[in-house]
This record gives structure tokens, C-alpha cells and sequence, in this order.
């Protein structure tokens, strides 16, 4: 989330030149789609913990990354229309990106551990 915030804080052009790829590539569309299906199930099954406000909050961002990964693969259109909508914000969104990336780091390497019991 640093990342992509920074990069869309510096260019934020290419966000939208991103939005446009997508758009223009329906095989493009499907790849991301899939892939981001993946991380996101990935994260939600391995981090099924609903033990504190941290814990919960990572595995919702895993179950809504499958989700975008599951509209990106069925329907693009909407969700890449919404996207082009919040255009014009892009910075803001950028802005957010990199605070939200930055607590959760902050939270990963402050946060207490819990057994896992198998």
C-alpha cells in the first residue's frame, strides 16, 4: 500500500493510464483479476483471526481483494467505470494509501502474537 501510494502521488497520470490498459484489454483485465483473487483469498484463509480490531482488519482487506479480483474477472466494467470516477482524487487516494500502509506496518511489528492452534 506504500508503494502504490507513493507511485501514484508521484504519477498520478499513470493511474489513469492503468485504468485505460485495463479497460482496453479485456485479457489484461482477466490476469489482474485472477491474481488479485489469489492474494486476496490467499489472506483471508490464512488469516482467518478475528481476535482484535488489527486482526479483523487485515482479513476484511483479503476477503474485499477476492472480491475485486471476482468483479475484475466477471464484470470489469463497473468496477473500472467507479474507478475513472474517483479519478480526479487520486491523490487523496494515494495520501490515504501510504497512512493506511504505514499503521498497518506499525501495527504488524507492534502487534501481539497469538497461538495458533492446529
Amino acid at each position: 500500500m506504500v508503494a502504490a501510494g507513493l507511485g501514484g502521488l508521484a504519477t498520478p497520470r499513470r493511474w489513469m493510464g492503468m485504468i485505460d490498459s485495463l479497460s482496453d484489454s479485456p485479457g489484461l483485465a482477466y490476469v489482474t483479476g485472477i491474481v488479485t483473487f489469489a492474494i486476496g483469498v490467499t489472506i483471508a484463509l490464512l488469516h482467518d483471526l478475528w481476535f482484535d480490531a488489527f486482526s479483523v482488519f487485515i482479513t476484511l482487506i483479503g476477503w474485499a481483494a477476492a472480491i475485486e479480483g471476482l468483479i475484475l474477472i466477471s464484470f470489469p466494467g463497473p468496477l473500472l467505470a467507479l474507478a475513472r470516477y474517483f479519478m480526479p482524487w487520486v491523490r487523496l487516494f494515494a495520501l490515504l494509501s501510504v497512512v493506511a500502509g504505514a499503521v498497518l506496518i506499525f501495527c504488524a511489528y507492534t502487534a501481539e502474537t497469538y497461538p495458533v492452534y492446529i
